[in-house]
């Protein structure tokens, strides 16, 4: 049942409260939808954007979630500010909170998803996956890249040629068969420790006769370490 629900955003409209990290004081807001990936929240106060915060949000005296999320985009609406908060550390414990809420007071809405199994799960999940790969959208950069495959029978240097949210493109001297799985770390700039993702080989080609080029999807996106990098590319 997980899988079936991972992806789903539930449209709720509801008045809760939010508290962040530091403040003493909670803050009302407006949830107008929630999934396990995230939220769109409206409220007054003022978020920085492209940036991780902590917070505590309450939908009711019997359901409070906290979670660490990135601010990925902001826009006005009248006297109010609406935010798209992506969970970046959320417990699974809070996972079955959100998903009992939503039983409890969106009955209906649990109902119209599954009502048609999987078709309509399958959709709502492959526009999920379109929205979040956009949060950062897609940063032509060239990095130096190691690689290292899970029976460790590759490994090597390359260098990308752009990243995402979703994935990373590069290039090498090794081809790879679809499907694999990759360790992949990332190097900015020499400075720190390098970013690291885990990935599976989306295509492989021949650019010429000692190069070529790979996408890997990555399996679980660090987006403050990946937003992190970015940031010091830019300022190179």
């Amino acid at each position: 049942m997980e899988n079936r629900r991972q992806f789903v955003r539930w449209q709720l409209n509801q008045e809760a409260k939010v508290q962040l990290e530091g403040k003493t004081a909670e803050a009302d807001c407006n949830v107008l939808d929630l999934s396990f990936k995230g939220a769109r929240i409206a409220l007054k106060p003022k978020l920085a954007t492209e940036k991780a915060v902590r917070l505590r949000l309450t939908l009711n005296p019997e359901f409070q979630l906290e979670a660490e999320v990135w601010v990925a985009w902001h826009k006005g609406a009248g006297n109010h500010n609406i935010y798209g908060l992506y969970f970046h550390r959320i417990k699974d414990a809070d996972k079955e909170k959100i998903y009992k809420f939503i039983c409890r007071y969106f009955p209906a809405q649990v109902k119209w998803r599954l009502r048609d199994g999987m078709g309509d799960i399958g959709e709502a999940a492959a526009q999920e996956e379109d929205k979040d790969s956009r949060i950062f959208g897609r940063f032509p950069v060239r990095l130096p890249l190691r690689y290292l495959s899970y029976d460790a029978t590759l490994d090597g240097d390359a260098q990308t040629c752009d990243i995402s949210a979703k994935g990373i493109g590069f290039t090498s001297k090794q081809q790879f068969p679809e499907g694999m799985a990759l360790e992949v770390w990332v190097h900015v700039l020499d400075k720190g420790e390098p970013y690291y993702a885990r990935a599976h080989v989306a295509w492989s080609r021949k650019v010429d006769e000692n190069t070529f080029q790979t996408g890997v999807n990555l399996e679980r996106v660090d987006l403050v370490g990946l937003a992190h990098a970015l940031q010091e590319v830019k300022k190179a």
